[in-house]
């Protein structure tokens, strides 16, 4: 008799706690999705901890007076653009609107927006590329979920639902659940994601912070301890992704169309990257897809191409890099410098 009482208790102890266990993690999801502190799902109730800087930029350059001539398109490779030396050489307002994360569908429809919504029809397009925003990375979920760009996104309608599916598998864990408290009551510690912090930017959309290296006399190109970055652009990747190089065509069409020249620009990474990249991926081959590629799109649109994936190419400095894979400011100025050179021979 007590050995059944026990088997039933012990029977509905599994029961509650399974249900108990159930109703724990509903929660959690439930919170997780209405909180949404790394803007993972667009909810919008709760201001995100992390970067919305698509949203932001948008914003801003929907309230420049005058609008810009010239718009800087790219990654958190091209944050330290600076607009002012742009607007030096060339005299035109300019704007750097590059975001966290920038892949070519970001580019394409952040045209349109800025184009078809909100009027504005600059008279350049300066693309920041780093070969490793053509892989098979997922769609980024602030592209997804900013409902200014969604639409010219021609996704499939599952994709805003794969995401949340994704999202919630992905990143689920302690650190989050920890981000989900510090949202509700607005406490002052930074998120559990690394890259996504919070960034300033200047009114040109130009970064606040961002490091300068010293002038030395032996480079330095100890960039191990972020090689994971780069590797992980290129870890199995065999060819560019079909649909990102569809992404970019379509970008440099709708420009054409609208009478707007693109410059794009195949930024560097370290001679120490580059040359571990040479053995465990498919690098080389990726690089040689892309010339064929930009060489194809010449003969059907009108946009200049620089190829400065070497420090060698653009005379740039061996330990002026952030990390694996972002040049630093020196390098990001001479890139830019050179891009504005009637005299430097566009690839």
């Amino acid at each position: 008799m007590l050995e059944k009482l026990l088997k039933k208790n012990e029977i509905k102890f599994i029961i509650a706690f399974t249900i108990s266990v159930f109703v724990f993690l509903l929660l959690i999801f439930v919170l997780a999705i209405m909180v949404d502190p790394h803007n993972d799902f667009g909810t919008d109730i709760f201001k995100p901890l992390v970067m919305t800087n698509r949203t932001e930029k948008l914003e801003t350059i929907s309230n420049l007076s005058p609008k810009p001539d010239i718009i800087i398109f790219g990654s958190s490779r091209v944050f330290s653009m600076d607009p002012e030396l742009i607007e030096n050489i060339t005299n035109k307002k300019t704007y750097n609107a590059s975001v966290s994360y920038a892949r070519p569908e970001d580019h394409w429809t952040m045209a349109n927006y800025i184009v078809n919504d909100l009027k504005i029809k600059p008279e350049l397009i300066i693309v920041g590329l780093n070969l490793g925003e053509l892989n098979n990375d997922n769609i980024e979920p602030q592209t997804i979920n900013n409902k200014n760009l969604i639409k010219y996104l021609n996704a499939n309608p599952s994709v805003k639902l794969k995401n949340i599916f994704r999202s919630l598998k992905d990143s689920i864990n302690q650190g989050y659940i920890r981000d989900i408290f510090v949202s509700i009551f607005k406490l002052n510690i930074k998120p559990n994601r690394t890259g996504l912090q919070t960034q300033d930017f200047l009114p040109n959309g130009q970064i606040v912070s961002f490091s300068s290296h010293p002038e030395k006399n032996q480079p330095e190109t100890d960039f191990s301890k972020t090689y994971s970055h780069a590797y992980g652009l290129f870890n199995g990747l065999d060819k560019l992704n079909p649909t990102r190089k569809l992404y970019l065509e379509n970008f440099i069409s709708f420009c054409n169309q609208n009478d707007i020249k693109v410059k794009i620009a195949l930024l560097p990474m370290p001679a120490q990257t580059l040359e571990k990249l040479y053995i465990k991926t498919n690098y080389t081959n990726i690089y040689q897809e892309f010339l064929r590629y930009t060489g194809e799109l010449h003969s059907a649109y009108k946009f200049d191409f620089y190829d400065f994936s070497t420090v060698e190419k653009f005379n740039g400095l061996e330990y002026d890099f952030d990390d694996a894979t972002h040049p630093g400011v020196k390098n990001i100025e001479k890139i830019t410098k050179l891009i504005f050179d009637p005299n430097y021979a566009v690839q």
